[in-house]
């Protein structure tokens, strides 16, 4: 397999910057997910790194080789497409095994090739089918079929998951762990869903308007957002993302709720912040404990093991959103007395940029 370095990537189409300079170092046998919203650049970037775009400005580097100006065909990577881009003609196998013909690949190293691929993916009774006899899931499984046995440096993936339903994204994602752990391949995941990106990723790449926001693995992004835009896009429910005022060891926000600046806080007193609360580390007040926040319940969500419940800090005050253990029962109008179990997270207003001191 290979190393993937990315040195200050600039993409402008016309006139138009859509990305602003990307770093990254990709390690051997390492999966990294690029995780963004719609147009953030990044089947842009992974598309550079594949060779169907040159960017503006900066390196691709794989394997200690600039690629800049290397044919898509000679990059010695592999490509799986969100549409799978199968041939609706040939078989299963026949699309596996095109891309070694053409290469004059013989016919018994051919076989060999497809039949270990469909092996590892379960397709062994699939191979004599064409597409459109195939499942949405079987037809992403022969992609990557196609893809596994040109047996390449790189692995790149484009969304691949999007056009399946819900139960077949949660079988492909297993699937794609269990296949990364035994090729051990260097891989590059583009995705919008951050449960892929979670699971999948060694580490993330979170993009966002055409810059990465922060590179990290899972649990430190989740952990630590480096940003506001990291804060509220990594984790569902989202993050409460509240603005208010540094105040007297305090945050003041509006309505004249008051919540405790977090332990090691670099913001002086005036200054304009956006408070970060997971709805996860919110709970219950029990034993006559003191609250740090009263919730005005406006909606509740029962979904079976969590209760999520949404409302106001009072008239006035911003929304938030809790997420409950499932049995408790909760009901519209109630006010709720929560205890923050968590940390807290603090934002500059203006930057975005995180405010903590790191331990």
């Amino acid at each position: 397999m290979a190393r993937v370095a990315l040195v200050g990537i600039r993409k402008a189409f016309g006139e138009v910057p859509v990305i602003h300079g990307v770093d990254c170092e990709i390690a051997d046998r390492e999966f990294v997910a690029v995780l963004g919203p719609s147009g953030c650049g990044k089947s842009t970037l992974l598309r550079i790194i594949a060779g169907l775009e040159r960017p503006t400005a900066g390196e691709v580097v794989i394997d200690g080789r600039r690629v800049n100006d290397v044919e898509p065909k000679d990059r010695n990577i592999a490509m799986v497409f969100q549409n799978y881009a199968l041939y609706p003609h040939m078989t299963a196998y026949d699309n596996m095994a095109y891309g070694l013909r053409i290469r004059g690949m013989d016919r018994a190293q051919i076989a060999g090739r497809v039949t270990r691929a469909a092996d590892t993916l379960a397709l062994g009774g699939l191979l004599l089918r064409t597409p459109r006899h195939l499942s949405g899931g079987q037809r992403q499984r022969v992609a990557m079929g196609r893809a596994i046995v040109r047996e390449p440096q790189v692995f790149l993936f484009d969304e691949p998951l999007s056009n399946l339903d819900a139960t077949l994204r949660v079988q492909m994602r297993i699937e794609l762990k269990k296949l990364h752990m035994s090729l051990g391949a260097t891989s590059i995941f583009v995705t919008h869903d951050q449960v892929e990106a979670m699971t999948l990723g060694d580490r993330l790449l979170v993009m966002h308007a055409g810059r990465v926001e922060q590179v990290g693995r899972p649990l430190e992004v989740y952990g630590r957002p480096a940003t506001a835009f990291v804060a509220g896009f990594i984790g569902s429910p989202a993050m409460n993302l509240l603005d208010g005022r540094v105040d007297a060891g305090a945050v003041a926000l509006a309505g004249g709720v008051r919540v405790a600046l977090p332990p090691g806080a670099a913001a002086e007193r005036g200054r304009s912040v956006v408070l970060g609360i997971r709805p996860e580390h919110l709970a219950p007040v029990t034993d006559g404990g003191r609250p740090d926040v009263t919730l005005a319940v406006e909606l509740v969500e029962a979904l079976g093991a969590d209760t999520v419940v949404h409302g106001r800090l009072g008239d006035g005050a911003p929304a938030l959103t809790a997420r409950l253990p499932g049995h408790l029962r909760v009901t519209t109008g109630q006010r709720l007395a929560l205890a923050i179990t968590g940390p807290v997270h603090l934002f500059d207003a203006a930057s975005g940029l995180r405010l903590e001191r790191g331990p």
